[in-house]
């Protein structure tokens, strides 16, 4: 009889952090987020002088190397769901792993940057070739969208190492925000819905499915999210780049109404993913307004829509994968809350100079907190798994 994705990974007998990817890379994802955050608040507060802590490292190692892991954790777990195949583990996972971790110590050595790029670029390489192989063994285009995301952030990781240091981030995080408006909405509704119905049956009610959105409508927001983006890419002055964003964040509004209309309950991850499409809503918004509060949007739809989202589902993803027990959801609802005192500490930090420093550490610290608390999370799994690694 075939074996369901979740059955293998039960029956996977080797190292409990290589038994799955989203174990490896999620703590990677939170502990490299950690030290390049603080790394950054020490170099802006005039504590260290390291030449390589640049503005340019900071922006790509949130962006392609934070980023990165969570994309590796969430996807090469859910991508295998589609072929039927074991999700990469043991060695094969390890040796990605190892390639990740060495374009971060790539990126902060005094190393020549055309060897930074290429080792950098080695694991995007070793990513795609995974995830080829996956979609084409399962020969369906059900992930394609996922395929797609990558294939753009290894391009756009790679224009940064030929020079093109000051658009890609602006690059990336409108890929950041398409992921979020596509795939993420996808999930979002698709949770939604799932809370919403399992709330009529815990009531005694008749469950009811009624589709509020549909795959199309899913796609002509993200289109029309993706065209706003680009054109603010291309003409940030332009009066249509600023009809485009208002459309954008008009169409986000309106997605949020509808997801809370459809009252799905008091479900923190819900709230969590409410919260960080909020982020893309209010960033879209500001971005409109004009180039002077350009910095203010990307530091929302960073830390308030990457940040926000990315904790949630990795938060979520870890929970699920043990039954969610409720000694580890307590403090979830208090790790989404210290990312929105994060992205209100940024903003400020932007709006009062004089309390940059102050504000900048209060944001840093918040940010933190919820990465150290996901790390948390993450071991204490490791007492209720019922895979038969958890013990090797």
């Amino acid at each position: 009889m075939k074996q369901t994705t979740a059955e293998r990974l039960r029956r996977y007998t080797g190292s409990w952090w290589l038994g799955s990817p989203h174990r490896l890379f999620f703590a990677s994802a939170a502990v490299w987020a950690m030290f390049a955050l603080t790394l950054w608040m020490f170099q802006v507060s005039g504590l260290s002088s390291f030449v390589q802590i640049t503005p340019a490292w900071h922006a790509h190692e949130m962006l392609w190397g934070y980023f990165s892991a969570v994309l590796v954790g969430h996807g090469l777990l859910s991508v295998p769901n589609q072929s039927g195949k074991l999700p990469v583990t043991g060695s094969g996972l390890l040796i990605l792993w190892g390639v990740w971790v060495s374009g971060r110590l790539a990126m902060l050595s005094p190393a020549s940057e055309v060897l930074k790029g290429l080792v950098d670029m080695a694991f995007w390489g070793l990513l795609l070739f995974v995830l080829f192989r996956e979609v084409a063994t399962a020969r369906k285009l059900s992930n394609g969208a996922y395929v797609l995301a990558v294939s753009g952030f290894s391009l756009a990781n790679a224009a940064f190492h030929f020079g093109h240091i000051a658009v890609t981030p602006k690059v990336a995080i409108s890929l950041i925000v398409f992921v979020i408006t596509l795939i993420g909405g996808r999930m979002i509704y698709s949770f939604t819905e799932n809370a919403r119905v399992a709330r009529q049956r815990t009531s005694g009610l008749t469950a009811t499915y009624r589709p509020m959105e549909t795959r199309t409508l899913q796609r002509v927001v993200a289109m029309l999210t993706a065209g706003a983006l680009v054109a603010w890419l291309l003409a940030p002055s332009q009066s249509y780049a600023t009809a485009a964003l208002l459309l954008a964040a008009f169409t986000a509004a309106m997605r949020l109404g509808v997801w809370f209309e459809m009252a799905a309950g008091k479900d923190v991850f819900l709230r969590g993913m409410y919260a960080a499409y909020f982020w893309v809503f209010a960033g879209l918004l500001i971005l409109a307004t004009g180039a002077e509060r350009e910095l203010i949007a990307l530091h929302i739809l960073m830390v308030g829509g990457m940040f926000t989202l990315t904790v949630t589902i990795m938060l979520r993803s870890l929970l699920r994968s043990v039954g969610y027990p409720k000694p580890l959801q307590r403090p979830v609802g208090w790790l989404l809350l210290s990312l929105q005192i994060a992205v209100a500490g940024r903003v400020a930090a932007v709006l009062l100079p004089g309390l940059r420093i102050f504000l900048l550490g209060l944001a840093t610290a918040a940010t933190l907190t919820a990465f150290g608390g996901l790390l948390l999370v993450l071991v204490g799994t490791r007492r209720f798994s019922i895979s038969v690694a958890h013990k090797a």
